[in-house]
Order: C-alpha cells, then sequence, then structure tokens
C-alpha cells in the first residue's frame, strides 16, 4: 500500500529517490483537503483566472482541464489543476450559496441550516411527527427584555390548534381551538373519546358549561306549559288530567296534534297498578330517567304530530325535497339569547329541522350546520337549538322557537318541549325541565 486509506496521501516508501517530492504532494493534498471551503459547485470549466489555493467542486459534464472530473474536488496549486475524490462524510462549505454541504457516499446534499433543521430530538428520538421532541423534568420557554407569546397556528377554522396533556402518552385532556374556533377544554378517560367540559363562543364571547345541568341561569321554561300536554298554566301535582294541546304550539297546513299516550308513574309497567305504559313512551323513560325514579316521575303527555297536505312555508332539504311548516311556536316575549329543547321521534316519515346562522342545531348532541333531517329509524333523538341574534325584527317575539317541517301524512311524537333562557349546552338526558310551575 502506498497511500492513506481516506486522503490517500502518498506514502515515503524505503529506498525512495526525491522524497521531498512525495512528502509536498501528501502536504498540498492535506491543504486541499482539510477544512474544505469551494468557491463553486456549479462550474463545468475552470475559471479563467484562478487563484492558487482556490477550490471548487466539479459539475456535471466538465470540459477543458476539468475533463473527465465530475464530482471531483478541483484545487488550483502551483499552476495546475488537481483532483481529490470525495468520500462519503467529507463536509464542504460552499462559499457561493453559502451553506454546508455533506457527501452520502454518491454526492454532495445540503446540510439544513439551523434554522431549517427537519428534526430536533433533545435527550430524546424526534420523528416526522413529533418534529421536536424533548425528554426533561421542565422545559423553560421566557421573555427576552419584555413578553414572551406561544403560538399556535392552524390552517382553517376546521382543523384543530390545541394542547394535549397525556398520561403514558394517552390523552386525557385537551384545550385549545378543537376543530373549530371557539376556544374548548376537553377531557377523555381513554385517549379516545372526549367529552367538553368548557366552550366559549368565537362570536358573542358566551361561556358554556356543557356537562352542567345549570351552568349560566336557573332553567326555568318559558312556556306557558312546561312539556306535560296537560293544559296551561301548568298543573303543579305529580300527575295530569286529559291531554290538552299547549296555547303556544300552533298548526300549519292542516296538521293536527293529538295525544299519543300518557306516562302513569303508578304504572304497572314500573311496579305500580295503573295501565302499562305505551312502547315509545316506555323508551323515553329508559332514554332520559335512571330505573330506581322512573316509578316517581311527573305524569305527562306524549303529543302526535299528523302532518296535513297544504304546502306553504316550503323549506328545502339535504336530499333537495321540499317540506312544509306543520307545528310552530306562537309568539311569545323571549330574552335576546334562547336554547330550546325537545325530544321528537319520527313515526311515518322523517321530520326537518332548520338551521340558520343566527342559531346553533344539535341532534343527539352532535352538532349541525345545514337544515337537517331527523329519520325515522324508530328511535327517540334529542332536538336542542341555540338562538344567540337579538331578534329586533320580531320586537323580541319570535315564532321559531320550534318549527316542524313534513311532508303530507306524515307523523311524529314529541315530548317535553322547553325555552329557557340563555344559551345552555342542555344534555340529551336532562329529562322533563319544570316551567313555570312546580311538581
Amino acid at each position: 500500500m502506498d497511500k492513506t486509506a481516506t486522503l490517500e496521501l502518498p506514502f515515503i516508501l524505503p529506498s525512495q529517490a526525491q522524497k521531498h517530492v512525495t512528502h509536498n504532494e501528501a502536504l498540498l493534498a492535506i491543504d486541499a483537503l482539510a477544512q474544505i471551503a469551494v468557491k463553486s459547485g456549479a462550474l463545468s470549466e475552470p475559471p479563467a483566472d484562478p487563484v492558487p489555493g482556490d477550490r471548487y467542486l466539479v459539475a456535471p459534464d466538465p470540459g477543458g482541464a476539468w475533463a473527465g472530473k465530475a464530482g471531483t474536488i478541483a484545487s488550483y496549486m502551483d499552476g495546475q489543476w488537481r483532483f481529490h475524490t470525495p468520500k462519503a462524510g467529507f463536509v464542504v462549505w460552499m462559499e457561493d450559496d453559502a451553506a454546508l454541504k455533506v457527501h452520502d457516499g454518491e454526492g454532495f446534499t445540503m446540510v439544513a441550516a439551523p434554522e431549517q433543521l427537519p428534526l430536533i430530538g433533545i435527550n430524546t428520538t424526534a420523528d416526522t411527527i413529533n418534529r421536536l421532541a424533548v425528554a426533561a423534568p421542565a422545559t423553560l420557554l421566557t421573555h427576552e427584555g419584555s413578553d414572551h407569546r406561544l403560538s399556535l397556528n392552524k390552517a382553517a377554522s376546521g382543523d384543530t390548534a390545541s394542547i394535549v396533556f397525556s398520561t403514558d402518552f394517552s390523552a386525557r385532556a385537551e384545550i385549545g381551538l378543537a376543530g373549530s374556533d371557539g376556544f374548548s377544554v376537553k377531557i377523555s378517560p381513554d385517549g379516545a373519546s372526549f367529552v367538553q367540559v368548557l366552550g366559549v363562543d368565537p362570536v358573542s364571547g358566551t361561556v358554556f358549561f356543557p356537562q352542567n345541568l345549570i351552568p349560566e341561569a336557573p332553567l326555568v321554561n318559558i312556556m306557558g306549559d312546561g312539556g306535560r300536554f296537560a293544559g296551561s298554566p301548568e298543573p303543579v301535582g305529580l300527575t295530569v288530567g286529559a291531554f290538552a294541546a299547549p296555547s303556544w304550539a300552533l298548526m300549519m297546513n292542516a296538521a293536527t296534534l293529538t295525544s299519543h299516550a300518557r306516562f302513569y308513574r303508578d304504572s304497572v309497567t314500573y311496579g305500580g297498578a295503573a295501565t302499562a305504559l305505551d312502547t315509545d313512551v316506555e323508551e323515553l323513560m329508559e332514554l332520559i330517567v335512571e330505573a330506581d325514579f322512573r316509578r316517581y316521575y311527573p305524569e305527562f303527555y306524549v303529543a302526535r304530530l299528523t302532518a296535513g297536505a297544504g304546502t306553504a312555508s316550503p323549506l328545502t332539504f339535504a336530499d333537495a325535497v321540499q317540506r312544509y311548516t306543520q307545528l310552530y311556536t306562537d309568539s311569545f316575549p323571549r330574552p335576546v339569547k334562547l336554547t330550546t329543547s325537545f325530544y321528537l321521534k319520527a313515526v311515518l316519515g322523517d321530520v326537518g329541522m332548520p338551521w340558520n346562522s343566527q342559531r346553533r342545531l344539535f341532534i343527539d348532541g352532535e352538532e349541525v350546520f345545514a337544515n337537517t333531517l331527523v329519520p325515522a329509524d324508530g328511535q327517540w333523538h334529542h332536538v336542542l337549538a341555540m338562538d344567540g341574534e337579538a331578534f329586533t325584527r320580531h320586537y323580541r317575539y319570535s315564532n321559531d322557537a320550534i318549527r316542524l317541517y313534513q311532508r303530507s301524512g306524515d307523523i311524529a311524537l314529541i315530548a317535553f318541549p322547553a325555552a329557557v333562557p340563555g344559551q345552555i349546552m342542555l344534555p340529551a338526558d336532562i329529562g322533563q325541565v319544570s316551567g313555570t310551575g312546580s311538581w
């Protein structure tokens, strides 16, 4: 072996004549390859007036004195060009690009500048998702002179910018803008399902607590009949008499509102002596009331809404089919903001629920953003609407607290209609909301 393995520096051999020539060759190679800085890597031919010590990374398809030397490091010394073949790990400073490049065994590639590093792992391993990863007892971000702000930016309103708190890498809480521009706080028992416990409306600034029954004010039903369909003013006892359509319920298009069935608190179904419960009523009770308390629940009626054949007040839904108003609430004094809650079961044909930009509409706790159909799937559904406008055009009266759209002959059941002041996220199992009376 007459050369070193890495830089290929020539050895001085035994009994070699003119040893100084070999020694000088090695020095010239070291001078060219140590602390490498090249003028450019874009030239395919030598510059016209090179200066001793100039180095270049020869570009592809070179010509002239560089012909056949593509990819090598050309250094100008003693009036001639010398060529050195780079190896994996060689690091070169490119003067024209003000950039650092490293040889990967095939060619030189850019080394990211500190402000453009693709991954940073501090005491741990970063990856393509967690591109900055830190393992430490604490992490400090402090000011430099005065303020210090941590900014989390998302691409669009429906995306997420949040902080997640985890146990053994399983999320337990999340705060921030989670899927909307409204601020929220969510918790999770398992890292998969999340429950929102606090929200802030991005427009009004209203704070609401979705899981609390009384987040803003006592739940006073401002409808004359608190959902018992047994006359107005509302009876104060635990039992009810005959069915009576409430004064707030107005019909359109020849629709009718009649009694479907009654909940008897003393029913055979729950251990009493009275009539067994209707199946629909029993399903509703099982949805909203725990088993130990059904026997002692206030009595009420479930109303039956049958659509008429008229075609006034149409509205088109997602299936491009028009449906017509069958029931709506009469005008009544109302607060600036109002939450309406009721249970709906479509028996024959679906039921249309209107949406507009002045209200938030939830079906079974899930918010929808368009005119929505409650399907005839044999299930009770909880409908909640939060109106947030001042309604000055109605002089703070409105006939739209409840408005149901159907087609001729459709049938739906309705229970527990309630309208309470404020924007309140009533949970789907709240049951019967007490009204102006008491029981």
